[in-house]
């Protein structure tokens, strides 16, 4: 298995494992589409997502060592910046994701779907855990 695919699943892992057992209906899947080096950008990879969230299936407090870009191509969603007021996004919808921000999210649709892109350093984790 490669490292990036690794730490995708460390940070599929990460992610129920700070949450409650969900039943196999709410479960957040994610499908990583591209993972890939980027030419000219040393020691950086673009790495292309497609999230599905049931309604009422928590998305954990988490953040990324970059800015994170997404795109909401189905349902709605409330998306929780820490320290900002909670959006509600719909589909058609995109929004910048600061670096390094805790955020969490939650469907209000009864499947939401996003594409989620990142530019991303090698060797770091995908998904982080906030301090506690």
């Amino acid at each position: 298995m490669s490292k990036p695919f690794l730490y995708i699943g460390i940070a599929i892992s990460l992610a129920f494992s700070i949450t409650p057992a969900l039943s196999a209906a709410n479960t957040l899947t994610s499908e990583v589409l591209i993972n890939a080096n980027i030419t000219g950008v040393a020691d950086h990879k673009a790495i292309i997502t497609h999230v599905k969230i049931p309604k009422g299936t928590p998305i954990p407090p988490h953040y990324h060592p970059t800015e994170e870009f997404l795109y909401l191509v189905q349902g709605e969603m409330i998306l929780t910046i820490v320290g900002q007021a909670d959006r509600h996004l719909k589909a058609g919808d995109s929004f910048k994701i600061p670096a390094k921000t805790v955020h969490t999210g939650a469907s209000v649709a009864d499947i939401s779907e996003a594409i989620v892109f990142r530019v991303h350093p090698n060797g770091q984790p995908v998904i982080m855990a906030p301090p506690k």
